[in-house]
């Protein structure tokens, strides 16, 4: 995990609603999918819907205004669509926190021990 802009808002916590913008490549560089390319961010609530565990962790440690970039390893749990096998490398910025909740820091640290294991 590298971190491209560092943020200076608040973090994003499980069950907020925010607004993210992604760019998910293959290591050959075909893009996976992009809301960056679609130039239309999406709001998601953190901690449902379906996306990758260490996805969730890596934007479990962002503030808003963060740009991050990572890869997801191949032996990563699949979503619909994922080619099998192949690795995916990520941009995520953490445009805006919406509607924030109020989950423990220890709620947090618990689930990015688990979901950051082996990235």
């Amino acid at each position: 995990m590298k971190v491209i802009e560092k943020g200076s808002g608040p973090m994003a916590k499980r069950g907020d609603l925010v607004i993210v913008n992604y760019h998910s490549s293959l290591d050959n560089g075909t893009v996976f999918d992009s809301s960056m390319l679609r130039g239309v961010p999406v709001d998601m609530k953190v901690g449902e819907g379906n996306v990758m565990p260490a996805f969730l962790g890596v934007l479990l440690t962002m503030r808003q205004g963060s740009k991050t970039t990572f890869r997801i390893p191949h032996t990563e749990p699949q979503v619909d669509g994922m080619p099998k096998g192949q690795a995916l490398n990520f941009e995520l910025e953490l445009l805006k926190i919406k509607e924030p909740t109020g989950s423990s820091e220890k709620d947090r640290n618990s689930i990015l021990n688990a979901d950051l294991e082996g990235i």
